[in-house]
């Protein structure tokens, strides 16, 4: 949809390719989305199309993606059959990164379980990715990463602006936020309480990180000080919040729900500055570079 900063409401919702569920959605030269298609056969789940660009295969079901700031590299996550259960179509995890400099090419890395969150670091030289179980993986180490405390589901991840610091969110209630220091390794358990986490994301000075809570809610936590967590105005009234995305400037904040509602969130002022309300949950939402176009990523593929 456009964003005009001085005008209430919205005036369109920019439709992302096709009617399928849209898991993940990223700018970068180009916009790339992964979607999910209950009408097509399994071996056809595993695409990623990409505005005027080719699809790039992968060979399995893609559920995440990630660009590097400068559109060079993609990688895509998710899962394939194989393991000790081959009837699994989900058994294991898979991560490919393609490299578009010069003649495109891709790389892959077969994990343990099945991949749901991944990010890339702000210089494209690492990526995270968390799996089903609680594990995070980071791309520059070796082997298989041990399973950290969170034991469930990992569910958002995101680098901090200065690649330094990774936040973790996940469906264990006891563990749902955890911080990891990327120079150290292992993951912090974050005091502060928070209810189960759907949806991460950093402002661009690094300072403040968005949290959306699968009860609903979305919670701005100043993690460099002990401050109390600031919840946002009108926001624990929603259902599960499923994205969250600052603009470039960090002016705006942008979250998406899971019965389908967009609000745009003014940070000087604490108020609601746009909302759309769409049939279908919003699994993914990104500003575009300029700050001007959100685009989202519904379960109906609109």
């Amino acid at each position: 949809m456009a964003l005009r900063r001085t005008q209430s409401k919205p005036q369109n919702l920019w439709s992302v390719l096709g009617m399928s569920l849209v898991l993940s959605l990223v700018f970068g030269l180009t916009v790339a989305c992964q979607m999910f298609s209950g009408s097509q056969g399994i071996e056809d789940l595993g695409a990623v199309r990409m505005e005027s660009a080719e699809k790039v295969p992968f060979a399995g079901i893609a559920r995440t993606l990630a660009y590097s700031k400068g559109g060079d590299s993609l990688v895509v996550a998710g899962c394939q059959s194989g393991g000790s259960n081959s009837d699994n179509p989900c058994a294991t995890g898979l991560v490919q990164v393609w490299n578009f400099q010069g003649t495109s090419s891709a790389t892959t890395r077969t994990l343990p379980r099945g991949v749901t969150a991944l990010a890339m670091s702000p210089d494209g030289s690492k990526w995270v990715a968390g799996d089903t179980e609680g594990r995070l993986i980071l791309s520059a180490t070796k082997g298989v990463s041990k399973p950290f405390h969170q034991k469930s589901e990992i569910t958002a991840l995101a680098f901090s602006p200065d690649g330094k610091w990774i936040a973790s969110g996940s469906l264990d209630p006891a563990f749902p936020l955890g911080l990891m220091d990327v120079t150290v390794g292992g993951v912090i358990r974050v005091k502060t309480r928070f209810e189960p986490v759907q949806a991460l994301a950093f402002s661009p000075d690094g300072k403040t990180l968005a949290v959306g809570m699968t009860r609903g809610g979305v919670v701005l936590w100043n993690f460099t000080s002990s401050g109390t967590p600031e919840v946002v105005a009108g926001s624990l009234a929603s259902s599960a919040v499923m994205s969250i995305a600052f603009s470039p400037d960090g002016e705006l904040l942008a979250y998406g729900t899971q019965n389908g509602k967009v609000v745009v969130v003014n940070r000087g002022s604490g108020q609601s500055s746009a909302e759309y309300k769409g049939a279908a949950a919003v699994n993914a939402i990104a500003f575009s570079p300029d700050g001007q176009f959100l685009a989202l990523g519904q379960d109906n593929g609109k």
